[in-house]
């Protein structure tokens, strides 16, 4: 079996829910204090470890109590932190607006600015091998995320990218990236296009593949997710739960979906059990808290019928 290596943030979320979401200049009342582990980094190496894969994460964290929590707390779900790192800094913390279901986050990055391509390059060099998967987002520092792509896809390994927070890409680096998995909001920013399974939109999100990259995953939220590569146009219908709180249901898709291409599966494979895992991570509130096990996933999948994906042909 490969591993999955992941660069990204790491981050202590603070996160408290009220009825709607505060207009601009507006004071609300809340309520349900969470202080929780998060980062898109550390949320995706979190639910690759919990799926049962050997998991190395990339990154920082700083000198003050939250950063010897935030690692204590990966070691604990299993994941491999040999290769997070200490800087004099405050670590990374995300402020967390909570309302029926959705968010609304404000990231202040702290130790995540303190990765440098020079360190996220020299720890591939460390621990990642061919056909390994490497997992990264757009949270950390842009020139550390675009070498290490580009470096992880030189040395063959599988590259996943998720591009969030959304930011332009350059031209030259979609050739080294194998999967795209981005959600509805930054397929409009990337590409200008309203992901729907219509015949038009397919069309031009196959298109988009002349870029460079070999597969386009688009999440769809309570919808499902599409599949777009040269040999495929899939839907996968998601599953219908009462969500909670979607905090880290994208990190929880993308991290199960990576841990099961290490694991050999198809990329159809991954993306249904992915949904199941982002699907049952709603029903719960928090980031890293509410990332299942792959035995609950499975046995999710069980209680509720597995979503096969379908042709959008």
């Amino acid at each position: 079996m490969s591993k999955v290596v992941v660069l990204g943030s790491i981050n202590m979320d603070v996160s408290i829910e009220s009825d709607r979401m505060p207009l601009e200049g507006e004071t609300l009342s809340g309520g349900n204090l969470l202080i929780n582990a998060g980062g898109k980094g550390a949320n995706q190496a979190v639910a690759s470890a919990r799926a049962g894969v050997h998991t190395h994460l990339i990154g920082c964290v700083g000198t003050d109590s939250f950063g010897k929590e935030l690692r204590a707390s990966l070691a604990q779900s299993g994941v491999d932190i040999q290769e997070v790192t200490t800087a004099t800094s405050t670590t990374g913390m995300a402020i967390v607006l909570r309302s029926h279901g959705n968010n609304r986050i404000i990231i202040n990055h702290g130790a995540n600015e303190f990765v440098t391509p020079e360190f996220a390059r020299a720890a591939l060099s460390r621990i990642a091998q061919p056909h390994d998967i490497f997992l990264t987002q757009f949270e950390s520092p842009a020139q550390a995320v675009e070498s290490s792509i580009e470096f992880a896809h030189a040395h063959d390994m599988i590259t996943v990218v998720n591009p969030s927070p959304v930011r332009s890409i350059k031209p030259s680096l979609y050739k080294s990236i194998d999967i795209l998995c981005l959600n509805e909001t930054e397929c409009m920013s990337l590409f200008d296009i309203n992901p729907t399974m219509d015949a038009p939109t397919m069309c031009a999100l196959t298109k988009v593949l002349q870029l460079g990259m070999k597969t386009l995953v688009v999440t769809l939220g309570a919808a499902g997710c599409l599949l777009v590569s040269n040999k495929h146009q899939l839907f996968a219908p998601a599953y219908a739960v009462k969500a909670l709180d979607s905090t880290g249901a994208g990190d929880t898709f993308v991290g199960a979906m990576s841990a099961c291409l290490a694991k050999g599966a198809r990329t159809e494979q991954a993306i249904a059990f992915a949904q199941a895992a982002a699907a049952l991570s709603t029903t719960r509130v928090g980031a890293q808290v509410s990332i299942p096990t792959c035995e609950e996933v499975e046995a999710f999948q069980i209680q509720h019928k597995v979503n096969e994906p379908i042709s959008c042909v």
